[in-house]
């Protein structure tokens, strides 16, 4: 017979694979979004030249249809953009207030157990009284953190050790937490990252490894969602022996 702790485990497993399912819908949407504004202002500069040139074309007549064709390509090409970005398009889920500890509990029963079966440890650090009670938008923090510890499992050296915290807001790596965030720090050893600061910047790699590039995807993904909530995702240190990741997070208001 089923226990209730494994039922429990796979709901809890059922919600997050919701929430990341929303999660990427809405960064695909952002991504949607950006690409039809890049494209919309050439669009606009063809369609433009397109009609001047057919009504400076005078008795041309094949100039004046060459420029009639461009317009009608340059109007399918708009609607057929419209017509994606509709699709894909998705509304911003609503804010669901919930505090930092309650969160970190939730992280450590899903992934501690998986952790432990990898053969790596991982330590989710205490939160201070304040940083504990904090409250966040749960649903899209607990997404993005879940992501990021997931793939930490998934890259991290055997028998290594996985931490994540909540930085005190007067010192994070020299660095002070703004009034209103929270900032987390995720210590992921051997996992290799771009040596970038800021992962808006990222590049398509050059190499064509499939772990390498899914671990590129996650980032993006959690970068795209830490932006649209107001933070950002930072790679704080890159190297040989691992990486870390600098999530800043707005409180409720």
């Amino acid at each position: 017979m089923r226990s209730q702790a494994v039922e429990e485990l796979e709901w809890r497993i059922q919600q997050l694979d919701e929430l990341r399912r929303s999660d990427r819908r809405s960064a695909i949407s952002r991504v949607t979004s950006i690409i039809g504004h890049l494209l919309g202002t050439p669009l606009n500069v063809i369609a433009g030249r397109a009609a001047l040139i057919r009504a400076h074309a005078g008795d041309d007549t094949a100039i004046s249809e060459d420029a009639a064709r461009i317009e009608r390509q340059v109007e399918q090409l708009a609607t057929r953009i419209r017509a994606v970005m509709e699709f894909l398009s998705v509304p911003i889920p609503p804010v669901t207030p919930g505090k930092v500890g309650a969160l970190f509990d939730d992280v450590a029963g899903l992934y501690e157990p998986l952790a432990r079966a990898r053969g790596l440890k991982l330590e989710i650090g205490e939160p201070t009284t304040a940083a504990a009670e904090r409250e966040v938008d749960r649903s899209a923090l607990f997404a993005t953190l879940t992501s990021l510890v997931s793939l930490a499992v998934q890259e991290a050296v055997p028998h290594g050790t996985i931490e994540l915290s909540a930085l005190p807001a007067e010192a994070s790596g020299g660095e002070a937490t703004p009034a209103g965030f929270v900032r987390f720090r995720l210590w992921v050893p051997g996992m290799r990252t771009p040596k970038l600061l800021k992962l808006e910047r990222m590049v398509t790699p050059e190499s064509s490894d499939a772990a390498w590039l899914n671990r590129l995807q996650v980032l993006c993904i959690c970068a795209a969602t830490a932006e649209r909530s107001g933070g950002c995702l930072e790679v704080g240190v890159a190297s040989a022996l691992g990486s870390e990741l600098l999530l800043l997070w707005p409180c409720c208001a």
